[in-house]
């Protein structure tokens, strides 16, 4: 669960901006928006960042998403390739300063604080801090900051010795949490994962989502599966005409092998054409029946992007991840928000 998040020197944030999702003294949403931790702290479930245009409501949502695609590729990066930051423009002094990020959040029942400093060639500091027994008062689990001579520092941690003799294998511009896991430093590993999902949703996920639900099926959880099956339930649910959403086999195009020239997006592709949606229909006659539809080719781009969203949502939903989202209205099938619009009105 997400308590915070802060950015300063990033695109359009010069000074320091920090996101909260602790919750307010007001309690008229107590009850379906707020979570009450064994701490007593009270976090929100959901929020919206409101703005005028330019204001930089994308820009945080792409600072989140920054540091866990930072957090996510570290460890892939040649030890030489520069880190692709973008500082704040508008003050040429900040051009060669580090840009910060920094977030305080709860994995596996536990608050933690990370975050790192980072320039186009070297991560200048980075930390990794935990709040033991709901205390407000942080204890130290590894600091990082380059201008020192012991750059690192481990504390309260059961082997510091294992830490540090991973130092060897991090580079100036990498983060050393990225490397720990490399190595598969397995404390760090929970936090690691929790970190690279902090990203802002795009159609790529629903797709992910699909794939792995038809061609891993066999290996595949029960929570995996089910992703699928509630995305099919909520877009029944919001009287496009749609009762049901299947895969139907198509074992002429589904079942290549991916090394034989056609590659895993021909599969896919023929993934997508396999999925339809079925529509009730009454007849002149009175009597009822089905009829198909591919789904992709023949639905409304709303249906598609709102069936899309909703496998995300429900992934999300299941393993307890964040889902952040940019320009939710246009992801949004129109006939949910020409119901929002005319519950106010009533």
């Amino acid at each position: 669960m997400l308590v915070e998040f802060s950015v300063e020197n990033f695109r359009s944030f010069k000074e320091k901006a920090t996101f909260s999702m602790l919750a307010s003294d007001d309690t008229s949403l107590e009850d379906t928006n707020v979570i009450t931790l064994p701490d007593g702290k009270r976090l929100l479930k959901s929020a919206v960042i409101y703005g005028a245009n330019a204001s930089g409501k994308s820009n945080l949502l792409m600072a989140m998403d920054f540091m866990s695609y930072l957090i996510y590729n570290s460890r892939r990066m040649d030890p030489n390739e520069p880190i692709n930051i973008t500082p704040f423009k508008l003050c040429p002094e900040l051009k060669d300063k580090p840009s910060r990020f920094d977030i305080i959040f709860y994995c596996d029942g536990v608050k933690y604080a990370y975050g790192f400093a980072t320039t186009r060639t070297e991560i200048t500091e980075e930390y990794l801090h935990r709040f033991p027994n709901g205390s407000d008062d942080s204890e130290n689990i590894f600091t990082r900051d380059h201008s020192l001579p012991n750059e690192y520092a481990f504390d309260n941690v059961p082997d510091p010795s294992v830490l540090k003799y991973l130092c060897q294998f991090n580079a100036d511009n990498k983060l050393y949490l990225s490397t720990a896991v490399l190595f598969n430093y397995k404390d760090f590993i929970g936090i690691y994962n929790w970190l690279c999902d902090f990203r802002y949703y795009d159609e790529r996920e629903a797709h992910r989502i699909l794939g792995k639900s038809y061609y891993e099926k066999d290996t595949a959880s029960n929570n995996e599966r089910s992703c699928v099956e509630k995305a099919i339930k909520w877009v029944e649910g919001i009287d496009v005409g749609i009762t049901d959403i299947s895969i139907k086999d198509a074992p002429s195009a589904l079942e290549n092998d991916v090394s034989n020239g056609n590659g895993r997006r021909d599969k896919y592709a023929a993934l997508l054409d396999s999925i339809v949606s079925t529509h009730a229909i009454k007849r002149i006659d009175g009597t009822n029946d089905n009829v198909e539809f591919n789904f992709y080719a023949e639905e409304s781009d709303g249906t598609k992007s709102f069936f899309e969203m909703a496998l995300s949502i429900a992934e999300k939903m299941l393993c307890g991840c964040i889902f952040i989202i940019d320009e939710l209205d246009n992801s949004m099938h129109t006939l949910l928000w020409l119901r929002k619009y005319l519950s106010r009105c009533t």
